[in-house]
C-alpha cells in the first residue's frame, strides 16, 4: 500500500509494537537489504531463520524446534525491488512480508544482522516487560 509514497530506493520496515535499539537499526541500514535476527530459547512464537553464509534462505513460522534458534525480529531494510515479487500467502487470506522476502533473496541476497537488544511485545507478559524497561530507561 505504501509503494507510491516511497521516495528513496531503500526503506526500513519495523514492527510498531516491538522495541529495538538505535545501534541495531543503524547496523542494518549499512546494508542494501537486511533482516534483524536474535537467538532465543523459545522460538515457537516466531519465524526461525535458515541462513547460509550470513544470508537469508528460509523462514519457518512457529516451529516446534529446540532452544537457541535464530529468529526474525521484524526489522527489515528493503528497497523497491521487493515490489517485483508477488506477496506470499500464509493462509486464511493473509500475506507475509518475511515470506515474500524469501522469494526475493533468491535473486538479491538479504543479509542477516544479529540484534544486541530486541523486546517483542506479543503478549500481556511482554507488554509488562516493555513497560518496566521503558520506565527504567526514562527515569
Amino acid at each position: 500500500l505504501c509503494q507510491n509514497l516511497l521516495k528513496d530506493k531503500k526503506f526500513l520496515v519495523m514492527m510498531g509494537d516491538d522495541l529495538y535499539i538505535r545501534k541495531d537499526i543503524e547496523k542494518c541500514l549499512t546494508r542494501d537489504l537486511a533482516l534483524l535476527a536474535q537467538k532465543i530459547d523459545t522460538p515457537e512464537r516466531f519465524g526461525v531463520l535458515k541462513i547460509e553464509d550470513g544470508v537469508l534462505k528460509e523462514i519457518i513460522e512457529s516451529p516446534k524446534l529446540g532452544a537457541d534458534s535464530l529468529v526474525n525480529c521484524g526489522l527489515y531494510v528493503l528497497d523497491k525491488r521487493i515490489f517485483d515479487y508477488s506477496l506470499a500467502s500464509i493462509g486464511k487470506g493473509e500475506f507475509g512480508l518475511p515470506q515474500t522476502m524469501v522469494k526475493m533473496t533468491k535473486d538479491h541476497p538479504i543479509k542477516i544482522e544479529k540484534a544486541s537488544f530486541w523486546l517483542p511485545v506479543n503478549t500481556l507478559q511482554d507488554l509488562k516487560k516493555a513497560n518496566k524497561y521503558l520506565k527504567k530507561l526514562y527515569k
